[in-house]
């Protein structure tokens, strides 16, 4: 049982962070970092990230390996994705699901490279059974397939809104052209090689089960000899939109490599030592979870569970922990078994949450991602989010209402010890609906005590 207890900071939402307001094709996500410590105040880190991921378009077949074309590549993923236990991907449906897939994607023009890669392939098909299942939500359903593709469009296509998109072809350049030319290079070779720094990494590659520092990602820091008061920070932000967030620190994709970008003053606690949560921006720059805008949360949940859980995304953890109470889907130890692949640990998430509880996971939002959804950002949010998970979560676990009791005690029980009471721990069940946006679980969890007597 997980034994995150966590409740957000009073004042700001404690996630690490925030979205690119609306969705954005290749390029950075705003992301925020608030470290809480027990003893006083809340730090608040801003974080940008944004990744894209990139793979060579190949099956291998024995010892021989061919270039093929995606269409291919998605009907033999199909296959794949069945035989790994995915039960809506039936031999019967199977030619009516890849149909669809194609009529979902009439007037995208996708950049080469899109379907290459296993986690990318089942969201794809998952977006084409649901339309199947669900011909009238054809609009949504092109919203998300937008949101998968976006870091491979130079078009937007017909019917999708997004007041800022940008070529995938000018968005490498134009981050590279701002943000590595106020980089300060002396300032970036002292966070590199201070102690705390190479802590950090050496974490990261112990937690996500790296061989060795030669399989590593390719990543660089970025430091910057200014404050986010000081005038360079304005003009930085004048030419590469941060969307409102002053950052002390972010992770962003360019040209295959990710960068580490931090203020001086963050630069400054890495070669002092102080806490910080490098050590979760440098899980982000190794083989992520994030396929175009979507896999935030599990990204999140990944790069928290990974680093220590040090710092907040508390709505991503409280998830985790009823997929496991409601479910009995324990992600945390998916993301033990599979932390450097994405395909493998959402395949075993569909196998075990099915299509639409998959679909809902991959396509939701840590709730501070949504502060100014617009377009196609907002129309997804509006059809998936984390209770919808949870909807799918329970309609599993009820199939044993035995067991799923025993875990709802366990939980209580582990509350009660951490909080110091019952009356505590039962005021925190009545607050996980609104305040971390999972109704169905605190619906569930109040209806289990009302039947104990403990409420």
């Amino acid at each position: 049982m997980q034994n995150d207890i966590s409740s957000p900071a009073t004042n700001s939402q404690p996630p690490l962070s925030i979205p690119p307001q609306p969705p954005r094709k290749k390029r950075w996500l705003v992301v925020v970092a608030i470290c809480v410590t027990l003893v006083a105040a809340v730090t608040t880190c801003i974080v940008l990230y944004q990744f894209k991921a990139s793979h060579s378009v190949t099956i291998t077949t024995g010892d021989a390996s061919k270039t093929i074309k995606a269409a291919e590549s998605l009907s033999a993923a199909y296959d794949t994705f069945a035989k790994s236990g995915v039960k809506e991907f039936t031999a019967a449906d199977k030619q009516v699901i890849l149909q669809s897939y194609d009529e979902l994607a009439s007037g995208f023009a996708f950049n080469k490279g899109f379907l290459d890669d296993a986690a990318t392939q089942l969201h794809a098909l998952g977006i084409a059974y649901l339309y199947h299942t669900h011909p009238e939500k054809k609009n949504i359903y092109r919203d998300e397939l937008y949101l998968l593709a976006i870091s491979y469009l130079d078009t937007l296509p017909s019917g999708i809104v997004d007041a800022n998109f940008v070529p995938a072809s000018d968005s490498d350049k134009a981050a590279a052209d701002v943000l590595l030319n106020y980089r300060d290079d002396a300032l970036s070779s002292r966070v590199e090689h201070a102690a705390q720094f190479q802590t950090a990494l050496d974490t990261a590659v112990k937690k996500l089960k790296i061989s060795d520092v030669a399989h590593l990602s390719s990543y660089k820091v970025v430091a910057y000899n200014f404050t986010t008061d000081d005038e360079q920070f304005t003009e930085l932000t004048s030419k590469h939109n941060m969307y409102g967030a002053r950052p002390m620190m972010w992770v962003e994709g360019i040209g295959g490599t990710a960068y580490i970008m931090m203020m001086k003053d963050y630069a400054q606690d890495v070669i002092d030592g102080n806490k910080n949560s490098l050590t979760h921006e440098f899980i982000h720059t190794q083989q992520p979870f994030i396929r175009g805008e979507t896999g935030r949360v599990v990204e999140e949940r990944r790069a928290e569970y990974l680093s220590g859980d040090t710092s907040a995304y508390y709505d991503a953890k409280q998830l985790f922990i009823y997929l496991k109470v409601l479910g009995d889907i324990d992600g945390l130890s998916l993301l033990d078994e599979h932390p450097t692949d994405a395909g493998a640990f959402f395949i075993a998430v569909y196998s075990k949450l099915g299509i639409v509880g998959g679909n809902a996971l991959t396509f939701s939002w840590p709730s501070v991602f949504l502060s100014d959804a617009q377009g196609a950002m907002e129309a997804v949010a509006a059809e998936n989010n984390l209770d919808v998970v949870m909807q799918q979560a329970l309609a599993i676990g009820a199939s044993d209402q035995q067991a799923l009791d025993t875990r709802l005690q366990q939980r209580f029980d582990k509350l009660v010890q951490v909080l110091g009471s019952k009356e505590k721990a039962i005021e925190h069940v009545q607050s996980i609906g609104e305040t971390f946006g999972l109704p169905t679980a605190q619906k569930e969890f109040v209806r289990y005590l009302k039947s104990k007597g403990t409420m």
